[in-house]
């Protein structure tokens, strides 16, 4: 089983966010305000139209990095897209030419280069 793991792309400073994020079950983005005092946490929600979780795909590439919704992958001699199919419920490649299935097998070989956020 995959673990659940996302990051949070912060639009408005362009940058990875740094601050320990939430996701609630209703998809809303929290941030732990820094400790008001021995125990108490505080948690704020993101603006939504300045930050976008992205979610990992349970796969890693050929040099062991996690891929991530949003990567850019060479497969194939092929530059795709990493994004999620509300359609098919799965994570998929695409590019100008076609969309396919993300495969875990040996057969399915993935190098991260980028992502559409640093290198859009």
């Amino acid at each position: 089983m995959k673990e659940n793991k996302y990051k949070v792309w912060c639009k408005d400073k362009n940058e990875w966010g740094k601050d320990m994020s939430f996701l609630s079950e209703n998809g809303t983005l929290f941030y732990r305000n820094p400790p008001c005092g021995k125990f108490h946490i505080e948690l704020r929600p993101y603006k939504p139209e300045n930050h976008i979780a992205v979610f990992y795909t349970g796969l890693f590439d050929k040099n062991g990095k996690e891929i991530f919704e949003g990567d850019i992958v060479k497969h194939t001699n092929q530059i795709c897209e990493v994004f999620y199919s509300t359609e098919w419920c799965s994570f998929k490649l695409k590019n100008k030419f076609y969309t396919s299935p993300m495969g875990d097998d040996q057969d399915f070989v993935y190098e991260v280069i980028g992502n559409i956020y640093e290198n859009p």
